[in-house]
């Protein structure tokens, strides 16, 4: 959370420049800072395009403009061969922050 903090403050702080704000080229992979950041005009937003076919990723490598519709890291994670037990585990802490429920700890790791 410290990292997300330190650039929303950072972007906001230019921002308020307006015309003065320097050119900045910012990625990330904090997809909440879009509901942190206030809009301006100074501010573009840009994401990679991806075509999900059947369940598969598919990257286009072509820069759009827009925002992204969400994180594709466990795709990603398929991808590099992370076991799939793994990757599952993932979703299932992802879908409970999302729901702001308690995560839910594995008594015995060893059965992953």
């Amino acid at each position: 959370m410290d990292g997300l903090a330190l650039l929303a403050s950072s972007l906001q702080f230019w921002l308020k420049e307006n015309v003065n704000c320097p050119h900045c080229f910012v990625s990330t992979h904090f997809h909440s800072l879009l509901n942190i950041v206030n809009s301006s005009e100074q501010l573009c937003y840009q994401t990679m395009d991806t075509l999900l076919e059947d369940g598969n990723l598919i990257f286009l490598y072509q820069l759009k403009d827009g925002k992204t519709d969400g994180s594709y890291a466990h795709h990603v994670a398929t991808l590099a061969g992370i076991p799939s037990k793994l990757v599952d585990r993932g979703k299932e802490i992802a879908n409970m922050l999302k729901n702001n429920k308690e995560i839910i700890p594995i008594k015995n790791i060893a059965n992953m």
